[in-house]
C-alpha cells in the first residue's frame, strides 16, 4: 500500500505482523540530535507502564510515519534519572525483523489526528 510521499520516492506502508510484540516510539531529529544518535533518543525517559512494554520485544523508530531502524530489547527498566519514565537497553533487530519494517511507513491507525503520544503500544 502506498500511503505517503517523501524525498520524491513512494514509501510502503509495512503489513502488520503476526506474532510480533512491539512497540512504535515517535522521535524527531531535534531529539536524534541532542541525545547524539537515534538508539539514544528513541531508548529512554517514557512515561510508559513498564508492565506493559515487557510485552514487546521490539522497539520501532520512527520519524516522520517512517521507520528508521528497529531495536530487539534485552531489557527495559525504570529510569532512575527521569522519574516516573522508562527505558530499555537494547540493539538493533535482526535483519529478517528489520526487513519488515524499517524504510516503510507505520500503518495510518498508528498516526490518527491529535494523537500526540510519542509512544505506543501495539
Amino acid at each position: 500500500m502506498v500511503a505517503y510521499k517523501q524525498n520524491k520516492m513512494f514509501l510502503d506502508t509495512y503489513e502488520e505482523p503476526l506474532g510480533i510484540n512491539y512497540i512504535i516510539i515517535k522521535v524527531n531529529e531535534d531529539m536524534i540530535k541532542r541525545r547524539g544518535s537515534r538508539y539514544e533518543a528513541t531508548r529512554r525517559a517514557w512515561r510508559a507502564d513498564i508492565n506493559r512494554a515487557m510485552k514487546a520485544a521490539y522497539v520501532l523508530s520512527v520519524t516522520d510515519k517512517t521507520v528508521h531502524e528497529v531495536y530487539e530489547v534485552k531489557n527495559w527498566f525504570r529510569d532512575e534519572e527521569f522519574t516516573g519514565r522508562i527505558g530499555f537497553h537494547g540493539h538493533p533487530a535482526p535483519v529478517d525483523i528489520r526487513n519488515l519494517f524499517v524504510g516503510k511507513m507505520i500503518p495510518d491507525m498508528y498516526c490518527k489526528k491529535g494523537c500526540r503520544t510519542p509512544f505506543m503500544y501495539v
